[in-house]
């Protein structure tokens, strides 16, 4: 505290104001950085590479109906033909 021309007392300006915040998302950020380079090592030491394409509805739609088709002329198990189902069932929602 110090005291003003006034006489009154009142906090004392050291041109702290807004760094708390600045921390705060440097440390978010850190922690996001860090997060992602520990993805990146768990990934690369378990030899998967990362997938880049991104397919449309349709084309994943058509994919597990064909999928599924064959399935069902191969004669597999049924929870393999469920999770078909429902893995189709996810690619009709609207979001």
């Amino acid at each position: 505290m110090r005291n003003t021309d006034d006489g009154q007392e009142g906090e004392a300006d050291d041109g702290q104001e807004g760094k708390a915040d600045d921390g705060q998302e440097g440390d978010e950020a850190l922690q996001s950085e860090a997060e992602e380079d520990i993805m990146d090592a768990c990934m690369e030491a378990s030899g998967c590479e990362p997938k880049e394409e991104i397919r449309e509805w349709k084309e994943l739609r058509d994919k597990l109906k064909a999928d599924l088709e064959a399935a069902h002329k191969q004669n597999e198990s049924l929870t393999h033909m469920k999770e078909l189902l429902i893995l189709q069932n996810f690619t009709t929602l609207r979001l």
